[in-house]
Parts: C-alpha cells; sequence; structure tokens
C-alpha cells in the first residue's frame, strides 16, 4: 500500500537557479534528458519505462515538455515556470528529493531559473489531504481497542490465545478483505461453505481433510462473527475504518480534481482495486498518465515468482499500455537471461536452462559486462562483512562520488555499519528509523515501570535513576552526588537489591556503623520518597483486577510527571513522540467501555509504542535504505548489503487465518505475492547505479548463512557464461594488507613492556598487616601495591544469587551466636551426647534465622541453607569429641600486636580460641579446601603461622577446620616446636620484605597462573601485554 504523508508543493522558494546536486551517470546514454528515444508517445496515458530508465528524468521531461513548450516565448518568469496545475503521486514520501532535484536541473538546461513547482505527495495522502471524509476515522489504535473489545464479548472464539496479538492478525485480514472489495455473507453457514469448497478443490494433505475442514470451519466462524461485530461496531458508532475511509475517499475525490489539474502518479508497482477505478476514470478524462518501471512479458503471470509478475499484476485492468523503446545495455541483457520468465508450470515454460543461456550469452559477449561495474564479496563473518562494506564506501567517497546508497534488510548489520561509519566520521541518513520502543526515551520509561513492577529491584531503578530524562529539573551535580551514595553505598555495599523498606533500613544500619553524614542520609531519604510517590499513582493499577484504560494512562502520565520524564519528553524529538503516543492512545478509548489489567495495558501501551516509527532529523553521506524504499531512486554506487536468503527474498508473510488457496477463492492475493514484489525491488536495484557491490556472509560462529538464491543465480550464471564467480575488485586483498600494515605498524602505549614492578612511596606503605595482605605479599606483590598500598578494589556488583563467600561468612555468623559465651543466643547446656539434639536442633534454629533475609530474596539460596544443615550433625558430633579436651574461650575476637615491628602492626580476627590445659588453640573455619599442609611448612600459605605470631600469649596449637559435606575434620594441624618453628621463620620474612619496602625494592607482577587465576588486578598489570599473549580481537 502507498504510504500516507502530508501534501508537499515546490514552489519558487525551494525550486531556483542554485546549482542542484548531479545525479549519477547512466549505463546508457540519453536516459536523463532526452527523453524522446525512450519515451512512449504523449497520448500514451500509461506507460513502461525498462529498470534501467531513471523514471525521474523520464517523469520531469513529460512535465517540462508537456506543459512548458512555449518557454521561448516572451513570457513573465511566473508563467513560465507555473506547473502549479500539475500534481505528482508518488508511492514514498523519500522519492520527493530526488525528483525535486531532476526538475531544477532539466529546468535549467531549458533557461528557466526558477519553478512554480508541482504538487508532490503520495496518491494516498493527497486523497486524505484534499478530499473530506464521510464520518470520524478510527485511528489504528482505535481499530485495534475495538477489536479487542469484541473479542471480550465472544471469549470461545479466541480460547487461550490473546485477543491483542489475534486482533492484530484479524485487522490485516479485515483490511484485505476490505481494499479487495470483498463482502463476506451475512450468514455463517455458507461462509463455511464457500472456505470448504475452496480447500477442497486444492486438497492435497496427507492429513486428515475431515480434521483439517472443521478446524478450519471454527476459523471461518470466528473471522465471520468479529467481521459482523466490526462492522456492527462502527455503524453504532459512526465512525469508519481507516481502509474503508479510504476508499471512500477514492470514490468521491474525482469530484473535487479540477479540469485544469494534470496529474502524473508514477513509480508504483501496487494498486489496489479502488486506486485502478479512480486511475480509470481520471485516464478517461485526460487528466492522467500512469508512469511505471519494469516488464510486461507476456510469459509471466501474475502471481508468478518473478518481477515482471509484480507490473503485470499492476497492469490487469488498466489500458494498453505504451512500451519505451528498448534499447538494452549488454548488463541489462545479462540480468535478463539470469532472471527470465519462469512459469509455475515448467512444461509450458520455453526458458532454456541456465547453462544454455549463460552459454549463449557468452558467445555474443565474450567480456562480461559485470567485470567494472559489480563486484561481490563473501565475508566469513557478520563483522567482516561490515568492515568490508565500510572500506568500500569509505574508497567511493575519497574518489568523488556524491550519491552513495547501502540497502539492506539486515537491521542488525545497518546497526554495526552506523557505528563503524561513526568512528570514521561518516555520516549515515537512516530512512528507515527505528521502532518508537528502541529509543532512548520509551528505554526510560519501560525501566521505570519495570522497577515499580518489581518492588524497586536495583537493575531497573538505577537504570532509570541514571538516565538525563529523570528529575531532569534537579542540579545534577548534588542529584548525581545523592545517586552515587544510593548506588555505592546502599545498593552495592549492603547489597540490597530491591525492596524500599530495606533501602531505608540498610541507610540506618549504615549511618549507625559508619561515619555517614546527615546531609547524605536525608538526600537519600528524600530520593527515595520521591521514588515512593511517583509510584504511588501506579501501584494501584498492579493486580489482577481489570480497570479503565483512561484512569491507567492518567496514572500513567502523573507517575512520570512525579520524576520529570514528562517534562523531559517535551524537550526531546523521541520523547515529544511518546507523548504524541499516550495521547492517541488517550483519544482512542474514548467511548469504550473496555476494561484491561495491568498485564492488557503494558501490552497495549508496548504495541503502540512498537508500531509507532521513530525517524531521527538527520543528514548523511550515506543513504542507508530498505528494498522498498530505494524504489525510483538512482545513484553513483550501491552497496547491497546482507544478500542472505533469510532477507532476499525472506520469508513469505504468514498470517494465521487461511491458506493460498482460500484466500485465492476469496479473492485476496497469495502471501508469497510479496516475494515477488521484493524480487522486483532487487531487479530494478540492479540497474539504479554504475557500480556496485554486493556482500554477504557464509558462515559466524557455527551457524550457517545462506546467500540469497537471487545473488546465487548471478554467480552461478557468471561463472558458467565466463569461467568465474564475480570478483570483488580486489576487495578482499585490500582488506588483507591493510589488517597487516595495522598488525606491523607500533601503537604508542601498546607495545610489549616488562611486567609491572613499581617502588612504593613511603607515604603509601601500610602501617596495619592482615594475615590476607600478607598472603597476597607472598602471591604477588604487584597484588599487595595495588590492594594494599593504592587501595583499589574490584567494583562491587550486586549479589542477588549467594556466592560461596556469603555462605562462609553466614556460617562464621551461625557458629559465633552458638559458642559465644557472651552472646544471648550461645548454647547453654554441654554439647555433649546426651545432649546431642538439642543442639542440632538450637544450631538449626540459629541457622534458619541467619538465612532467613536470603531465603526471602532468593528461594533458591534454600539450596546453600540445606547444604549446611547436612553439616550441621557432623559439626556437633565432631565438637562432642574436641570438648573433651578443648573448651571454648572466644570466637571472632579481633587481635593486634604492635611490637612485632616499628614500621608496621599485625592485626586480624581470629574465628574461634580454644583452651586446654596443654594452652590454646586457634581455629579457623573453612567451609571451601583449606590450604595442604606441605604449602604451610613451604611458606606459600601463611594464615596459621600468622595467627600464631597475632597472638599473645603464642598458641599451642593453630588448625583449619573443615566443613565439607561428607565430613568435619581438622586440617593443616600446626603444635608445639613445629609451629613455633614456622611462625619465626614467618616473623623474619615479614620483617625483611617490609624492610625492603620501605628501601624502595620494585614490587613485581609475578605472573603465577594460579595467583592470576583468581586475581582482581589484572586489568591494571596487563599480564597478558607484557607476556605476548594478548591478542587483538
Amino acid at each position: 500500500m502507498p504510504m500516507n504523508g502530508s501534501a508537499l508543493k515546490i514552489s519558487s522558494s525551494t525550486l531556483s537557479d542554485k546549482p542542484a546536486d548531479t545525479d549519477p551517470p547512466r549505463r546508457q546514454s540519453g536516459a536523463d534528458i532526452n527523453p524522446h528515444s525512450t519515451t512512449p508517445s504523449d497520448s500514451a496515458s500509461v506507460s513502461l519505462h525498462p529498470y534501467a530508465d531513471n523514471l525521474f528524468a523520464q517523469l520531469t521531461s513529460q512535465l517540462l515538455t508537456q506543459h512548458l513548450k512555449d518557454t521561448e516565448a516572451d513570457l513573465a518568469p511566473r508563467q513560465r515556470g507555473d506547473l502549479t496545475h500539475c500534481i505528482v503521486l508518488l508511492p514514498t514520501l523519500n522519492a520527493i528529493a530526488p525528483l525535486r532535484r531532476q526538475l531544477l536541473k532539466q529546468a535549467n538546461a531549458l533557461g528557466i531559473p526558477a519553478l512554480l513547482g508541482p504538487t508532490i505527495n503520495t496518491l494516498r495522502g493527497w486523497v486524505e489531504a484534499t478530499t473530506p471524509a464521510s464520518s470520524e476515522r478510527l485511528s489504528a489504535q482505535g481499530c485495534e481497542l475495538m477489536l479487542v473489545e469484541a473479542l471480550e464479548k465472544f471469549p470461545n472464539l479466541f480460547g487461550s490465545s490473546s485477543p491483542w496479538s489475534l486482533s492484530e492478525s484479524l485487522i490485516k485480514l479485515f483490511d484485505e478483505l476490505t481494499v479487495h472489495h470483498i463482502t463476506l455473507p451475512d450468514d455463517v453457514d455458507s461462509f463455511i461453505k464457500q472456505l470448504e469448497q475452496a480447500y477442497s478443490s486444492d486438497h492435497h494433505s496427507d492429513n486428515n481433510p475431515v480434521t483439517e475442514i472443521s478446524a478450519l470451519s471454527r476459523e471461518a466462524y470466528l473471522v465471520h462473527t468479529l467481521w459482523q461485530a466490526w462492522h456492527h461496531q462502527q455503524r453504532e458508532e459512526s465512525v469508519i475504518d481507516p481502509q474503508s475511509d479510504y476508499i471512500e475517499r477514492l470514490a468521491t475525490n474525482l469530484a473535487g480534481i479540477t479540469e485544469q489539474a494534470q496529474l502524473y502518479v508514477a513509480g508504483y508497482y501496487q494498486l489496489i482495486p479502488a486506486e485502478k477505478q479512480w486511475l480509470n476514470a481520471l485516464i478517461e478524462r485526460g487528466q492522467l498518465q500512469l508512469v511505471l518501471q519494469g516488464n510486461n512479458d507476456n510469459d509471466v503471470a501474475a502471481d508468478d515468482y518473478h518481477p515482471d509478475a509484480v507490473i503485470h499484476s499492476l497492469l490487469n485492468g488498466l489500458p494498453a499500455v505504451g512500451q519505451a523503446e528498448a534499447r538494452q545495455s549488454n548488463y541489462s541483457a545479462l540480468l535478463d537471461q539470469v532472471y527470465p520468465p519462469l512459469a509455475k508450470n515448467q512444461q509450458s515454460c520455453q526458458t532454456a536452462p541456465l547453462a544454455e543461456r549463460a552459454k549463449t550469452f557468452a558467445k555474443q559477449h565474450p567480456t562480461s559486462p559485470c567485470n567494472e561495474s559489480i563486484h561481490c564479496y563473501q565475508a566469513s563473518s557478520a563483522e567482516q562483512e561490515a568492515v568490508a562494506v565500510v572500506t568500500r564506501l569509505r574508497e567511493w567517497l575519497h574518489s568523488g562520488k556524491k550519491r552513495i546508497a547501502v540497502v539492506t534488510e539486515d537491521r542488525r548489520l545497518a546497526r554495526r555499519l552506523r557505528a563503524l561509519l561513526e568512528r570514521e566520521s561518516i555520516t549515515l541518513k537512516d530512512h528507515s528509523g527505528w521502532a518508537l520502543s528502541t529509543t532512548r526515551a520509551a528505554a526510560t520509561m519501560e525501566r521505570w515501570l519495570e522497577a515499580v513492577e518489581e518492588d524497586y529491584d536495583q537493575q531497573p531503578l538505577l537504570d532509570t535513576l541514571k538516565s538525563p530524562f529523570v528529575f531532569s529539573a534537579q542540579p545534577r551535580e548534588t542529584f548525581n552526588k545523592t545517586l552515587y551514595r544510593f548506588e555505592q553505598d546502599i545498593v552495592l555495599h549492603e547489597n540490597i537489591a530491591r525492596g524500599m523498606s530495606r533501602y531505608r533500613n540498610a541507610i540506618e544500619v549504615r549511618q549507625r556503623r559508619l561515619p555517614w553524614s546527615h546531609v547524605d542520609t536525608a538526600s537519600v531519604h528524600a530520593l527515595l520518597n520521591s521514588l515512593e510517590a511517583a509510584a504511588a499513582p501506579l501501584l494501584s493499577f498492579i493486580d489482577n483486577q481489570s480497570h479503565s484504560p483512561t484512569a491507567m494512562l492518567d496514572a500513567l502520565q502523573e507517575s512520570l510527571s512525579s520524576i520529570g520524564i514528562w517534562q523531559a519528553y517535551r524537550n526531546d524529538l523521541a520523547g515529544d513522540a511518546i507523548i504524541t503516543e499516550i495521547n492517541a492512545m488517550r483519544h482512542a478509548i474514548k467511548g469504550r467501555s473496555l476494561k484491561i489489567n495491568w498485564s492488557e495495558f503494558r501490552t497495549w501501551l508496548g504495541r503502540a509504542l512498537e508500531r509507532a516509527n521513530f525517524a531521527a532529523q538527520e543528514n548523511g553521506q550515506i543513504q542507508l535504505l530498505t528494498l522498498e524504499q530505494s524504489n525510483l531512486q538512482q545513484f553513483d554506487a550501491i552497496v547491497i548489503a546482507g544478500i542472505t536468503q533469510e532477507h532476499f527474498p525472506g520469508q513469505k508473510e504468514s498470517s494465521p487465518f487461511f491458506n493460498d488457496s482460500v484466500r485465492h477463492a476469496l479473492g485476496i492475493p497469495p502471501a508469497s505475492q510479496g516475494l515477488a514484489t521484493r524480487f522486483y525491488h532487487f531487479r530494478r536495484l540492479l540497474e539504479a547505479a554504475p557500480n556496485f557491490l554486493l556482500t554477504c556472509y557464509s558462515d559466524e560462529g557455527g551457524a550457517a548463512s545462506t546467500p540469497s538464491p537471487w545473488l546465487e543465480l548471478l554467480q552461478r550464471f557468471h561463472q558458467l557464461a565466463y569461467g568465474e564467480k564475480l570478483h570483488d575488485g580486489g576487495l578482499a586483498q585490500r582488506l588483507a594488507a591493510y589488517k597487516q600494515q595495522q598488525a606491523a605498524q607500533p601503537i604508542d602505549g601498546l607495545n610489549a613492556a616488562p611486567a609491572p614492578a613499581p617502588i612504593v612511596p613511603r607515604a603509601l606503605i601500610p602501617k596495619n598487616i592482615s594475615a590476607s595482605s600478607y598472603q597476597k605479599l607472598i602471591d604477588c606483590p604487584y597484588q599487595f601495591y595495588v590492594s594494599y598500598c593504592l587501595n583499589l578494589r574490584a567494583a562491587d556488583e550486586i549479589r542477588e544469587a549467594l556466592q560461596k563467600s556469603d555462605y562462609g561468612e553466614h556460617v562464621h555468623h551461625i557458629l559465633q551466636r552458638f559458642h559465644d559465651p557472651q552472646g544471648k543466643e550461645a548454647f547453654q547446656l554441654p554439647v555433649d551426647n546426651d545432649h546431642r539434639d538439642a543442639a542440632i536442633e538450637h544450631l538449626n534454629a540459629i541457622s534458619q534465622r541467619i538465612f532467613k533475609q536470603d531465603l526471602e530474596d532468593n528461594y533458591l539460596h534454600r539450596g546453600w541453607l540445606q547444604q549446611w544443615l547436612a553439616i550441621v550433625p557432623h559439626y556437633i558430633d565432631w565438637q562432642i569429641e574436641r570438648a573433651q579436651t578443648w573448651q571454648v574461650s572466644a570466637v571472632e575476637q579481633s587481635a593486634k600486636l604492635e611490637t612485632l615491628d616499628p614500621l608496621f602492626d599485625i592485626k586480624g580476627r581470629l574465628d574461634r580460641v580454644d583452651h586446654s590445659a596443654e594452652g590454646t588453640s586457634v581455629v579457623d573455619y573453612k567451609t571451601g579446601i583449606p590450604a595442604r599442609l606441605s604449602d604451610i611448612e613451604a611458606g606459600e600459605a601463611v594464615q596459621l603461622p600468622f595467627y600464631a605470631l597475632l597472638s599473645d600469649p603464642a598458641p599451642h596449637r593453630v588448625e583449619y577446620l573443615a566443613l565439607a559435606k561428607e565430613k568435619v575434620k581438622t586440617a593443616g594441624v600446626l603444635e608445639g616446636e613445629h609451629l613455633a618453628s614456622l611462625a619465626e621463620q614467618n616473623r623474619v620474612r615479614l620483617k625483611q620484605l617490609m624492610a625492603e619496602i620501605h628501601d624502595g625494592k620494585p614490587m613485581p607482577a609475578w605472573g603465577d597462573e594460579t595467583t592470576c587465576g583468581y586475581c582482581d588486578m589484572q586489568g591494571l598489570c596487563r599480564k597478558q601485554a607484557w607476556t605476548g599473549e594478548y591478542k587483538s580481537k
């Protein structure tokens, strides 16, 4: 269908004697300004031009020669350049600018410095702009709501299907029925019988036909019922759907066209019956000329899968066509042989096989017409394809080409091209735009709604708060400081994933524990209060109840206004488009009795934003177009990118209602017609420039990507004719050379470097050494330097799933409460065989309380709890045996020794200290794998000897307690003289290392694989760079 648009008129203010852009040279001479050799007789009301012709040039020639023949006469400038009585109707609005340039060019050639230009619009846009409606027209959203409301009255018709998705398919079907003048019978049984006859006449399935006809009957009943309800409701409300409105306006438009008006309809490839009737009426009045492009081959049927089938179908029911004189180039002849008419019935097809056609063509044309004009590049990945396209575009620009286009149906590739071109400072004008739902403005609203729905989950909430649309009226520096405090101190450091009450509790807990200023506390509380107030209007609708859509839209606007989004939208193009869509939704629901729940409201809102297209107002050196948008366009050079089967031709547009046989019986064009239309655009595009690059990729990550059959046909034909496929014009070789040059060229700052080995300024040397910092000093001095001298840490991340380290902390807290002699939750009875069950029960109760918060956050955390509860009996058994010799004297005991060395102190926290007649024992709980005794004795694992240094008096024994799933047991036990010796060796080594650091000894990065495997500082040491392992990606 032609797209809608507002009327555009070219006047003297827009068409002047200023230089116009030069159109690209054509393959054939005389295709631009000298139309008489190719244009049909002036008396022909329907003219058909070859694919190679510049249709804008032909149309402009007709306009100027037919209406300004007396340009040599001594007339006033206004009279000489007056085309205001002419109306030019094009299939798309983006075709207007090229036509305007062509008019200027040819007018200047005729000595006319300025024009009072014709009205230029689309057919539908001009009819709707100039012809009043008979009734109020429903918007797209109004149609959807009316049909959803009708579906709600017949819930038995759609079962578990969504009425919203079903309404979209039904509206599309109803539109097709309307534009093809198809009226369903009043009697549903007659309609079902009609469809069953159509189905049976073309039934070739092995399935049970009775079952399938039964399904067809249900389908027919649904369509018929909703069709009747749809039109009954329109009559009741005195409204009209858009398609019926357009057809009515076409019928009444004729009376408003003056006798002086002359209309030119150019470049169309599809017309609905009502448009053909309108055209025929004006052709009979001698007021309209239809200018088309393509071939009308008699060997092609209207429903064939062939480019010519499109024009053949369009011309059906129109006056005889005046065919332009064929002056076919060798290149055009080659394309005709590559894509010849192939009728569905191969027995009646007289076309020679591909190999024979290729051989015959090569004999007639020994040199390939494609050698210098059309190149093909097949990449091994999508990224390689994008880089190749950008390389060729850059080369074309440097060679002086002005009008360059990229035509693709692959939006992912288009986004990647935009990014690569921006990196090269090459601008791109995207004619397609994108769904309004994908804009930053829409994403902000979506994330806010998700935050409200998910109890202020930190991810969507932080995304919302970081948007420039939120609280836009507040001073950004102050707001950003508050946001930083909330994210870093509350969300990340306190590990709060969601919940307004939890955020507030964390603020209070942090204020009691740390010196958090009252200003920070107040500002974060104020932020949370604002968010809660903004969410309040929406929360009353987030339930399973049905509500008024108008009330829900009001609540949405109130909520967005409360946090400044609505106000910021007014100063943003995409935001303003969102406001327009919401207002359209509000207008569409007016007068409807439909009630919807929150989920349906979100579906309705999402569909509205997804359906709306947003195109930024931008200019670009490169034009980005789809196949359909390329219609009528001419360029200096074209890249057709992503020519894979997925996009060229792509999938046949499917409908949940009726197969092609039934659609044919109803009079609806088959769904396969869309493939032929895309084929037509592709065929025309191949003659729209003198230079081409065709690209595709064959494989990426093991997922095969099949080249387009259209491209494969061209390649195969060329190989059969000339012994080789289309070459890439040296592109692959230039890409490889460029890559090799880049790899060989050193880049400042990225040269291979030795491992880092900084010297620590004395002011940065830590005064306190813990067991973990000492261990890092042994593992990797550079890691110690970064962590404890520079005090750098890896960025905090919210941990919604309980980590192993969190599990270990929980176990430590549980055992601390169980054993703490001063604690309120300590087990008061002896841990022995007589009280074993009571001890287990008590420890389980403490465990449940400690894990309670985690279970509320994520039910999957129960797995960690169950793992610990399975260990509890083993732990109690170990404790019973332990209690026979050792008694708990302290838990989680902080210790600090200031007399070890004048340069530093040592400090730490001991999980548990036991005593016996032999002395004290330090126990360190391990929920993971404890260090091996051999590593402890070799000085590689320092924790236990360090704890011996830290304790005063020196302990008799230090040990790990491994809290494994199967068994609880001690490990790494050191005691007596052996412990004293290891502790002394570590004391001497630690003093020596710290002295060397103070003396300026470098702190090298060892690069040990084991240590590097769990290090967070690799981004600083850049091990890959200094070991030669770095690979460019």
